[in-house]
């Protein structure tokens, strides 16, 4: 395990409680605009309902979206359906997206969404792969160590993260990234996860 995975894991539980935190007092102080549907929220709806994470929740408010972006950090060496955030949040791809070696979906889980087209229409997961292979020149591996001074590794996570910060949608962008995850190094996932908190209005603006 590469020492930017080992810290991640060791630091990521309070990363989240943090940034989790910061987000809701921000968006109190502030009346965070929802870039969906452009109401304010000065009162936030609770993101916890009878002790469960709901996916519909988590993504239609700025601070669940920020939440579920740096959940992604927890555990960054581990398949995305592992649970996190103290067992509150565990994902699952919907049938259509999934690895054939995803469990059984839980109660207590995450369903996310299927990924749709310009013209609406659903995206299967051969689909997604392909437009990873799509990324000009792209074959860094998982196993490949992931450098920002080499040039050639960060023109490919510039392309990578335009293709995650242009989804019209963040529930397509992040079912993308989800899929996206196994594909990729550590360092490269972790980076642009980063990148899109930067670029997106959507999901908040505090880098853990």
């Amino acid at each position: 395990m590469s020492s930017t995975a080992r810290s991640i894991t060791k630091c990521s539980w309070l990363v989240i409680c943090i940034s989790f935190l910061l987000c809701k007092i921000r968006s109190y102080e502030f009346n965070i605009e929802d870039e969906e549907n452009q109401e304010l929220f000065p009162h936030p709806t609770p993101l916890l309902e009878s002790d469960c994470l709901s996916y519909a929740n988590l993504s239609s408010s700025t601070h669940g979206r920020h939440l579920l972006l740096i959940s992604l950090l927890e555990k960054v060496q581990s398949p995305y359906w592992v649970p996190r955030c103290s067992g509150y949040l565990q994902l699952f791809l919907p049938p259509t997206l999934a690895p054939p070696d995803q469990p059984p979906l839980v109660t207590t889980g995450q369903m996310l969404r299927n990924i749709t087209n310009h013209d609406g229409i659903s995206v299967d997961r051969s689909q997604v792969i392909n437009m990873l292979n799509g990324i000009e020149n792209f074959y860094i591996w998982p196993e490949t160590r992931f450098s920002r001074f080499d040039k050639y590794h960060m023109a490919v996570m510039h392309r990578l993260s335009t293709l995650f910060v242009e989804q019209s949608s963040f529930d397509n962008m992040y079912s993308i990234m989800v899929v996206f995850k196994e594909f990729l190094s550590d360092e490269m996932f972790v980076d642009s996860v980063y990148q899109v908190i930067q670029k997106r209005k959507d999901v908040g603006f505090i880098i853990p």
